[in-house]
């Protein structure tokens, strides 16, 4: 059998040649996109992409007057029921290391700088040792997000002992290995100074008290929790809000169809969610971060939601927090309702 030559078919060669040059570009970029995805870069780096971090574009998240009533960082919104404030969400707060984290900074830097709503992934995992199997922050698996949820809740109790007018809600969402709504209270419950400082009340068509009554009483905490049971103290979450959809795979997605509702139609309604980050092709997607979690993209997105839905919005859910101002959009819009009360 005769060789095909270069000199007689030139154009297979050619052909052949640009496939293999196309082929090991896409390689290539799928390389970086799945690195950059999964391990994503860090706070240095970042500083390099958007020429500044948190640290050094930090919002006074608290406004008050020192001679004056204060809730959540104003002297205005003490009035206000809990369900018509805007409070900045971590979403996967917990899961701020690789892989595939959600954030560069903790949810304890989080709080520092304004935000007052977290989300946490709750699982049944093995501690090892002689500890055995027990209950710790998660994204969907053990071994994503994890952190020690008695850490992470003492850190959040001594942050509150030290700013009493601050008021934090916790979305608990359960996931692998079965965790109940019990096994969190019986942690929460061992947390010095946590349990009386969380809400409790007894039916579902509930009318929220006013952030003001709240504090007086020391009050600082109201959970809620997803895939769960409801009890007295962690109350079911999918019964109080409507959130919209999550499925952005860019920018333009998000623009596009960013006011959808996909639950929570029929619920009571008392609260409102944005879910506000691009989870891309591969996974979420911090380059888009840097542009939707700005002020002004942020500004544009409520009001057109408020808008079109009727409803104030409550939880504007963001991965990558440190980049924009979410904290800074939240008083802005509290101001704003406040005033027109």
């Amino acid at each position: 059998m005769s060789r095909v030559s270069k000199r007689e078919f030139p154009e297979l060669f050619k052909t052949c040649s640009w496939a293999k040059v196309a082929f090991f570009f896409f390689s290539l970029a799928l390389t970086f996109t799945i690195l950059f995805v999964f391990f994503p870069i860090d706070p240095i780096v970042d500083d390099f992409f958007d020429g500044k971090n948190w640290t050094r574009n930090h919002y006074d998240f608290v406004q008050c007057e020192d001679d004056e009533e204060c809730c959540n960082g104003l002297n205005s919104t003490c009035d206000m029921k809990l369900n018509e404030l805007m409070f900045a969400t971590m979403h996967h707060a917990n899961h701020n290391e690789n892989p595939g984290r959600h954030h560069i900074l903790s949810l304890e830097n989080a709080i520092e700088a304004g935000y007052r709503a977290l989300h946490l992934g709750v699982c049944i995992c093995d501690l090892g040792g002689e500890e055995g199997m027990g209950l710790v922050f998660c994204h969907s698996l053990c071994k994503i997000g994890r952190r020690d949820p008695v850490e992470v809740l003492n850190n959040v109790v001594s942050f509150l002992q030290e700013n009493p007018t601050e008021l934090i809600i916790i979305k608990f969402e359960l996931f692998t290995g079965e965790p109940t709504v019990d096994e969190i209270w019986k942690i929460m419950k061992t947390i010095d100074g946590l349990e009386d400082r969380v809400y409790s009340h007894n039916g579902t068509d509930i009318k929220w008290p006013s952030v003001g009554s709240l504090l007086s009483q020391g009050i600082q905490i109201v959970a809620f929790q997803e895939n769960g049971v409801s009890t007295e103290h962690i109350y079911n979450y999918e019964n109080y809000a409507m959130e919209t959809v999550d499925d952005f795979i860019d920018v333009n997605s998000i623009q596009n169809h960013h006011c959808n509702i996909a639950s929570g139609k029929d619920n009571i309604r008392n609260f409102f969610a944005l879910n506000h980050y691009v989870k891309g092709i591969f996974g979420r997607d911090q380059v888009s971060a840097m542009e939707i979690n700005q002020e002004e993209f942020l500004l544009k997105r409520i009001s057109d939601c408020e808008t079109e839905t009727g409803f104030n919005v409550n939880f504007v859910f963001v991965d990558f927090w440190h980049y924009g101002n979410l904290p800074k959009v939240t008083q802005i819009i509290n101001t704003m309702r406040s005033n027109a009360k």
